[in-house]
């Protein structure tokens, strides 16, 4: 079976916020042990390795991460080869992280014309 390895790339914010990397930060801060687990499962996409997920919408995939509170990563793809990670949340949060990040994923769409 081929994969396709992705480079990792955070979305930002016009204000130049990364809410990926801030939904992270605090969960390091909470709960370290989680936090590896995700970081971890983030890290196998660079190796093309999707694991469990689902289509959410817009071709939003959700990463489902057994473990924890049901953790849950948001990522696009854009082009072939890079993964544009939105937002992160957990299983009770689902309904409105999938309506975040959709947003996230639209803003960025508009400041890049011809992405898709």
């Amino acid at each position: 079976m081929q994969t396709t390895p992705f480079e990792l790339k955070d979305y930002e914010t016009p204000d130049g916020r990364c809410p990926y990397q801030e939904w992270f930060a605090e969960l390091r801060e909470k709960d370290l042990r989680s936090a590896v687990i995700v970081e971890k499962r983030v890290r196998r996409l660079e190796f093309g390795l999707l694991g469990d997920y689902d289509d959410v919408q817009d071709g939003i995939l959700e990463l489902r991460i057994h473990a924890g509170q049901g953790f849950r990563i948001y990522v696009r793809r854009v082009g072939k080869t890079m993964m544009l990670l939105l937002f992160g949340g957990e299983k009770k949060t689902q309904d409105e992280d999938v309506k975040q990040a959709r947003k996230y994923w639209d803003e960025f769409k508009s400041r890049n014309k011809g992405v898709k």
